[in-house]
């Protein structure tokens, strides 16, 4: 029997456990007979597939425990015990002497939900590490109360305060957001960086207050019942924080009836004892169903009253991975694909087809030649689903799922068309080529590769470099870290609460919020927005508006026949356009700015950084100035008139008129040329 298939514990005769820390044998049932429906003397009879699928759910599950507490929390929306999942607990006695048992039932939604609370967690502890270590570089006595008052959050997170109070992560966190909210002015004068840190780390703690509030606690709070049992759960999760002191033991199995999850846990009963428990690693003292040797494949047949039929094939195999660096290869022609990682060295695939004809003889000809490849391929694994080409019209795959479980360190390379895409969970490298799919990865650490078409494709949470080609549908990537080079045709592009340089090619609208790290961004027909970005930003862009707001950093934009719109930028700012408006407002400079045939309208900070220029023709220029500036305005017209609110001479010879302003200091100086233009300058409101 393989190694990982049951567990090096379990006597497959006897039924019994070996606990690695006690050194005793415990009696239990053996996994057969833990599942009445199972025949033990031929566990692989005329029903094989079906019993097969209910083990690998089994294995499916139990395996995802390597990360307990990860494991702990998302099993933490519990529900009372029902009735209907007695049939597949194991055993009641796992270990010897009296124990204290908890038992949760769970359905899949509240399981997602779990989920997606711990995975805020660990976000959340990420982040406050992260801009905690950047506080403590700055030598000032302001960015040193920032991270105190951010240490609150990241005691409690290590002391898993949020464990046993949900409600208080969002009081937390508000108190945060308002406390950064109140020292950000006195920031700002004293440190740039500081208060640029300080209020990137507001709008992150944004973010994550109202994924906590719309995802996790307004769910939540529909159901108290669920409520009550969540947190009484997560406080004995809280528990095994201790693991590295653990003397005592705790022994999971965690089994699936219908959509229910059962979960059993066994405590030693520790009396007045604070409790510390030691979990063991669930794939080596679990009862793990064992997986065929050969492929299972069955058929089912159905009649249909217009006189044709449908055939149902259903496959399931698999195949031992020896090696992390084999890259797993998975061939899908048509139907939904799902490829989840996990911490098995084993890939399992099952998969269903539906197939119709307009006879019964047809459907199962056709059904015949469908196929599952699961074999060493190259210097791999490949897994292929092979279907015939269906040139009777009447003839037609009704549906096609392929479900493949994969070793999580592993690279994957798959290539998927006309349906669903999930991968997620995966440790390595993903490349994907599909075409006619709807694409989602999440939870990858790896370099991310995806070509498609004619499919929407969405990213999020993903560590590493990102590679996109799409065309014709949208393209969606949030919460990445990583370098990215995204190209699409006639659709959007929407990129928010990622970090890292980014290439931009589209011919669609374009909406960028939240970033860090470089963007430089080539499109045609389609609007283009950014908007809170602590970085350097390139922009060329035609026929439609362009607007950019909250730039931390330098930008240089370039539009044809269309309005440019820029406010409160901190570096240079560079823009020109043709045909179409320039509006400005909050530039700290230096700014050179040049239309044709478009007004410009700017407003300037008090305090100007460096020489500027702004070029007209054609057109009309607005300079709205602050009384209390330090710069010196030097305006030409060509053709056209100077008019200023403020005190001028202006001097005319010929078409050509000429001004000079002089404000403060006159340390900054601006050239402002018309040709055919008018140029009017105006007070600062």
């Amino acid at each position: 029997m393989q190694r990982g298939c049951v567990a090096p514990y379990l006597a497959e005769r006897t039924g019994e456990i070996v606990s690695p820390v006690a050194k005793k044998r415990v009696q239990v049932r053996p996994f057969m007979n833990c599942c009445p429906h199972i025949n033990s003397e031929d566990p692989w009879d005329e029903s094989a597939l079906t019993r097969f699928r209910q083990g690998w759910r089994r294995a499916a599950t139990a395996v995802r425990a390597p990360l307990l507490v990860m494991l702990f929390a998302a099993l933490a929306l519990a529900l009372p015990y029902h009735s209907q999942a007695q049939s597949t607990l194991p055993p009641s006695e796992v270990l010897e002497g009296e124990c204290k048992k908890v038992i949760i039932t769970l359905n899949k939604d509240n399981k997602r939900l779990a989920q997606d609370y711990l995975e805020l967690l660990k976000q959340l502890q990420v982040l406050t590490s992260g801009y905690g270590n950047c506080f403590a570089a700055i030598q000032v006595e302001q960015a040193s109360d920032c991270l105190k008052d951010l240490n609150l959050i990241t005691v409690q997170l290590q002391e898993g305060t949020y464990l046993e109070n949900l409600k208080r992560l969002a009081t937390d966190i508000g108190t945060l957001q308002q406390t950064l909210k109140t020292k950000e002015a006195a920031l700002k004068g004293i440190n740039e960086k500081a208060f640029r840190l300080s209020r990137s780390l507001h709008q992150e703690l944004e973010v994550v207050q109202q994924l906590l509030q719309e995802d996790v606690l307004l769910r939540m709070e529909s159901d108290q019942e669920s409520w009550e049992q969540i947190e009484a759960y997560l406080k004995a999760v809280k528990i095994t924080s201790g693991a590295k002191d653990a003397k005592e033991q705790v022994y999971i199995v965690l089994t699936t009836n219908g959509d229910m999850d059962t979960i059993l846990l066994s405590l030693s009963d520790l009396g007045e004892v604070p409790m510390v428990i030691h979990v063991p690693d669930v794939l080596e003292e679990l009862p793990i169903p064992t997986i065929p040797k050969i492929p299972v494949a069955r058929d089912m047949e159905f009649i249909l009253r217009s006189g044709g039929a449908e055939v149902v094939r259903e496959f399931a195999d698999s195949i031992h991975v020896s090696s992390s660096s084999q890259p797993i290869y998975i061939s899908n022609p048509i139907g939904d694909l799902e490829v989840s990682g996990w911490a098995r060295k084993e890939v399992v695939v099952l998969s269903t087809i539906k197939l119709s004809a307009g006879s019964r003889a047809k459907a199962k000809e056709q059904a015949r030649q469908i196929a599952l490849q699961v074999c060493p391929k190259d210097d791999g694994i490949g897994v292929e689903l092979i279907v015939p080409n269906l040139t009777d019209p009447q003839t037609k795959v009704v549906k096609c799922a392929l479900e493949v479980k994969v070793p999580e360190n592993n690279p994957l390379v798959c290539s998927s068309s006309f349906g669903n895409v999930l991968i997620r969970r995966m440790h390595n490298d993903v490349m994907l080529t599909a075409s006619y799919s709807q694409v989602e990865v999440n939870g990858v650490e790896g370099r991310v590769e995806i070509v498609n078409a004619m499919g929407e494709v969405e990213l999020s949470r993903i560590t590493g470099p990102i590679k996109v080609t799409n065309s014709y549908s949208p393209i969606e990537i949030s919460q990445c870290h990583g370098d990215m080079e995204i190209e699409n045709s006639f659709s959007s592009i929407d990129l928010s609460h990622c970090d890292g340089d980014v290439v931009i090619r589209n011919s669609g609208d374009v909406d960028i919020m939240q970033h860090s790290g470089m963007i430089h961004i080539e499109n045609k027909n389609g609007r283009v927005e950014v908007t809170k970005l602590d970085g350097d930003l390139t922009i060329r862009n035609s026929f439609q508006p362009l607007s950019i707001e909250d730039i931390f950093g330098s930008a240089e934009v370039k539009n044809a026949n269309g309005n440019i719109e820029a406010k409160n930028v901190t570096g240079v700012f560079s823009a020109q356009n043709s045909f179409g408006r320039i509006y400005s407002d909050l530039l700290y400079g230096p700014i050179h700015l040049a239309s044709h045939n478009g007004s410009i309208d700017v407003t300037l900070a008090e305090k100007l950084a460096g020489p500027s220029t702004i070029d007209a023709s054609s057109a009309t220029v607005k300079l709205f100035l602050s009384p209390h500036s330090d710069l010196l305005l030097t305006a030409t017209a060509v053709g056209g008139d100077i008019q200023s609110y403020f005190p001028m001479e202006i001097e005319e010879s010929g078409l050509t008129k000429t001004a000079e302003l002089s404000l403060g200091n006159a340390k900054t100086s601006l050239t402002v040329s018309g040709s055919n233009s008018n140029i009017v300058i105006r007070k600062a409101e």
